[in-house]
This record gives structure tokens, C-alpha cells and sequence, in this order.
């Protein structure tokens, strides 16, 4: 073991989100590191951007840097370190927030915010809510996306093993609603949005459109929806990458048939062209 490596066990740079933590992580020492520090990402950005997701992404994100740096030589293996203790962040329930069919139609077409100002979505936030909305694919999953993983055709959108919370592959059907809004959007090659932040100007546009934006507003709410569209919990959970039981216990009886169909019914003002999908895809 080179004991210089040990005093000098300084992380230079991180690009792993949340970009706040890359600020901390530039400048601290990993056997110096403090429990409060990393307990406390909702002091110093997180908070109102996003939910527990990055929070636990970014507390396994310290775990994996823990366990590079002590393979790497750059911690002792037998010196338990302040990061050893840093506890679990888990989302320890509560009420679930849903939008409603006249809310997403406003963010969606756009209306009068907060301010009696009439206010249109940006193309990256029609993009986003639309995502969001009809396919209930995560926040972090939809920042990973790449337009070669939407497949018009099939009908389908992939989420990679590399891509997905679970690190298990899945795909998602293109409701027929989710391919109006689609067929708007100009297909590039890369990344389906560009930055990072995109998440935090949607939430921002979203407060100003309704005056509070609930954890996890799309994903709760498609998931309500398609629930009570499809009275199958099996294939929704399967859609979502999580299991029947969740769902069972967030999602049942929250919503009705007519509530979700108004909910899957609100298309684009003037509609595009959209490209003929194989029979079976979502409806």
C-alpha cells in the first residue's frame, strides 16, 4: 500500500449526476468524508427537483466510488470510513400525487400560469411531459433515452439494461396517444434530450403552470391510469419495471375507466402525421 495514495485519496472530478454532488466530489477526501454531507443533497439542491430515485442513485454512486477507490489503493481496507455508515435512503410511502386529465391537457397545449399569463410548452418540455405521461418511464431513464431506442414501428421504446433503475431491459408500448405527440417531434440520432437538466425546467414550467408539481408526477399518474385503463396489473408493472405488488398497493382503485380515458384522449391540437404501427401496440 503507497501511503501517498491514501493522503492524497481526493476524487478530481465527477460526471455522474446530480451535477451537485460532482461540486462536492471534486473537492473531498473520501476518508474524510462526513456522514452529514451526504445526508444532506436536499439542503443544497436536490430538493423540489427531484425525487428519492436520485437520491438513492446518488448514494449508490458514493458506495461504487467507496469501493473503486479502496480496489485502487486509495483507502485501507480494514479502516471503516464516515461513507461505511451513510444510511439508505428509501421512499418510505405516503400519499401519491396524480395529475389530472385537464391538468396534463394544460401543460400539454398550453394556457394561463399561475400569473393569469398565457404560457406555451417548450418543444422539450411537449416532449418530456408527453414521455412521461403516456409511457410512465422514469425521470432518470428518459434523460439516458436515445432516439435510436424508440421504435416507431414496433411500437415500442426500449430502455436498456444500461439504461434502466433495474439494470433490467424492457419495453414499453407506444400508446397510441404517446405516438401523436411523437410524430411532433423532430427524430435526431443521440440523446433523446440533450441535458440534464431538462428535468428541472419541466418541473419549473410545471409550478408555473399548476402551482406545485407532486414527486413523481407522470410516472404516479400514468401508472394510476393505465391501471384503470387496462385493469391488468401484471402488464403494467411489466410497462414500468416494477412489480404487481407495487402497483397493487400504490395504484388500485385511484382511478376509473372514464378517468382514464379522458386522461389517454387528450392528443395535439392539430395532429400530426402518424407512422402506421403493427397491430398489438398499446390502445
Amino acid at each position: 500500500m503507497n501511503a501517498s495514495r491514501c493522503n492524497d485519496s481526493t476524487i478530481h472530478d465527477s460526471t455522474h449526476p446530480p451535477s451537485v454532488f460532482g461540486a462536492f466530489a471534486r473537492r473531498a477526501h473520501l476518508h474524510e468524508l462526513r456522514i452529514e454531507l451526504a445526508e444532506d443533497f436536499d439542503q443544497i439542491g436536490l430538493r423540489g427537483h427531484a425525487g428519492v430515485d436520485v437520491l438513492i442513485d446518488t448514494r449508490h454512486f458514493i458506495e461504487a466510488g467507496r469501493r473503486w477507490a479502496r480496489a485502487q489503493g486509495y483507502l485501507l481496507r480494514e479502516v471503516e470510513t464516515e461513507a461505511d455508515r451513510i444510511g439508505t435512503a428509501k421512499d418510505m410511502g405516503g400519499e401519491i400525487g396524480v395529475l389530472s386529465a385537464t391538468q396534463l391537457a394544460v401543460l400539454l397545449r398550453g394556457g394561463r400560469d399561475m400569473t393569469g399569463e398565457n404560457r406555451i410548452p417548450t418543444r422539450e418540455a411537449e416532449l418530456f411531459i408527453s414521455l412521461g405521461a403516456f409511457s410512465g418511464i422514469r425521470t432518470a431513464e428518459l434523460l439516458r433515452l436515445e432516439w435510436r431506442d424508440i421504435h416507431d414501428v414496433r411500437g415500442v421504446i426500449e430502455v436498456g439494461a444500461h439504461k434502466s433503475k433495474t439494470a433490467t431491459r424492457r419495453l414499453v408500448p407506444i400508446h397510441h396517444v404517446l405516438a401523436q405527440w411523437l410524430a411532433r417531434a423532430p427524430h435526431h440520432t443521440g440523446k433523446v434530450f440533450s441535458s440534464q437538466k431538462a428535468a428541472v425546467r419541466v418541473i419549473s414550467y410545471g409550478k408555473q403552470m399548476l402551482g406545485e408539481w407532486p414527486d413523481n408526477a407522470l410516472r404516479h399518474s400514468y401508472a394510476t391510469y393505465r391501471l384503470g385503463e387496462t385493469q391488468d396489473a401484471p402488464k403494467v408493472a411489466l410497462e414500468l419495471g416494477n412489480s404487481p405488488a407495487v402497483l397493487f398497493r400504490n395504484y388500485r382503485d385511484l382511478a376509473d375507466i372514464n378517468q382514464a380515458r379522458d386522461w389517454f384522449s387528450i392528443t395535439p391540437a392539430e395532429p400530426a402525421n402518424v407512422i402506421a404501427m403493427k397491430k398489438g401496440v398499446a390502445a
